[in-house]
């Protein structure tokens, strides 16, 4: 069975260094792609360079609620997701 993570932080600094191994692992175990969703102002960029280098990770950007309050400006959201493969907005 072919599998889509369809909702996974690999964007978080804790993957850092591990990434490679569990984006391998993942697809041992039929996991064929993911969808990564920024969640604050700090993960636009790391969701757009993963989903760069990784062609199995597909970008959702948006800005969680509780991020909301640090000065997030939509204008950034929409950037992103115009210059990249991205899958959802939210």
């Amino acid at each position: 069975m072919r599998i889509v993570d369809t909702h996974c932080h690999l964007n978080d600094p804790l993957f850092a260094g591990r990434l490679e191994g569990v984006i391998e692992r993942s697809k041992e175990s039929g996991v064929m792609a993911f969808i990564v969703p920024s969640y604050d102002l700090d993960s636009l960029a790391r969701t757009e360079e993963l989903s760069r280098k990784y062609p199995e990770i597909y970008p959702a950007f948006g800005i969680h609620p509780w991020f909301a309050s640090e000065g997030a400006d939509i204008s950034l959201v929409e950037k992103y997701s115009r210059e990249n493969r991205t899958v959802a907005i939210g």
